[in-house]
């Protein structure tokens, strides 16, 4: 996929968890059946994938970049939201899916 189009993709993901995230929850059209933290873990899994496959800066960088995205967002929606809360098992569950992005990016996608 061409470099461009993996950078477009990065960017528009991460404004969409960051818009999604501090909307109502009300207004967030999530199946009850499937559980808030695989969620979680599934959306930064996919961000933090992408991020690394568009390469802007290190994968390190990408790594904490992420991360710290996450945790404001945690932060964020603690206080400047009246309808959501912060909750660190939140931040675990971004963190175990930035952790699986980054192994599956060095086992499938870094030359040896």
């Amino acid at each position: 996929m061409h470099r461009n189009i993996v950078f477009a993709i990065a960017v528009f993901l991460t404004i969409a968890i960051l818009i999604g995230s501090l909307l109502p929850a009300q207004q967030i059209p999530v199946p009850h059946s499937i559980s808030d933290k695989i969620i979680h873990g599934s959306a930064y899994a996919v961000l933090t994938f992408f991020w690394l496959l568009a390469k802007p800066i290190s994968k390190t960088g990408i790594v904490f970049g992420v991360f710290f995205l996450g945790a404001l967002i945690e932060l964020l929606q603690g206080t400047l939201t009246n309808n959501r809360h912060s909750e660190w098992l939140d931040v675990v569950a971004n963190t175990i899916g930035i952790i699986v992005a980054f192994v599956a990016f060095k086992l499938f996608f870094e030359k040896k």
